[in-house]
């Protein structure tokens, strides 16, 4: 029984750091996009560079949440108590979805703005409208 416990807890571990993992490289990508949009974007309104500068801090800080389990795991090694550890990988993760949902917030807005001035907002409402139809569709 105690060895089926310890696969679980296995196998939580090695699905929480793949999920940290994917998060990571996804909102690395996104912010190297910003960055480069940073450098090579022309003729922002004051709109568009808020914008933008928002969405490069909550990438920076998403990136930077989502890379502290990593390092909590090299910290921690070997773990003393492994459910407290995955706990606290969850709560990072958690916490790092914020600045993560709005770095895109940030970006489709931005994206909107540059293609269709003034009609930011539909691109955000086209975002939320599906993420409710895809949760109320779930089941």
């Amino acid at each position: 029984m105690k060895n089926n416990k310890t696969y679980d807890i296995g196998k939580q571990l090695n699905d929480i750091l793949g999920e940290v993992r994917t998060l990571t490289g996804v909102i690395g990508i996104l912010f190297g996009f910003l960055l480069a949009t940073a450098f090579s974007a022309q003729n922002l309104n004051e709109l568009e560079n808020k914008l933008l500068i928002g969405a490069l801090y909550c990438s920076i800080i998403s990136l930077g949440i989502f890379i502290m389990p990593i390092i909590y795991h090299h910290l921690e090694f070997p773990y003393k108590n492994i459910e407290k550890f995955i706990k606290r990988f969850h709560r990072f993760t958690m916490l790092g979805f914020v600045p993560f949902v709005l770095t895109f917030f940030f970006a489709i807005y931005l994206a909107f703005e540059r293609l269709a001035p003034g009609n930011g907002h539909i691109g955000i409402l086209t975002i939320v409208i599906t993420l409710i139809l895809v949760y109320y569709l779930r089941k």
